[in-house]
């Protein structure tokens, strides 16, 4: 079962490995048939480039922050000299 954890062709078309014996039968105990929707979550590089992306708005939105608190403590300073 060597790469059957990593992708599947439908989320990685260009990857000629994503094809290595996918199991893609149907949910775990077989009771309903795999359907794309439920792909996203069951394989390890679309994780990490979900995880990936999150990190990145993560990133973004703390310095985002970071700038939006350096402006409102530089409005609230008197400037020198004018105290």
């Amino acid at each position: 079962m060597k790469g059957t954890g990593e992708s599947h062709p439908f989320l990685s078309p260009d990857d000629e490995f994503s094809n290595h014996e996918p199991l893609d039968k149907g949910n775990i105990i077989g009771t309903v048939p795999k359907q794309n929707s439920m792909l996203a979550g069951e394989y390890a590089r679309e994780a990490l480039k979900n995880g990936l992306l999150l990190e990145q708005i993560k990133s973004h939105h703390r310095r985002a922050r970071r700038s939006d608190h350096s402006q409102q403590s530089a409005r609230a300073r008197p400037a020198c000299g004018n105290a």
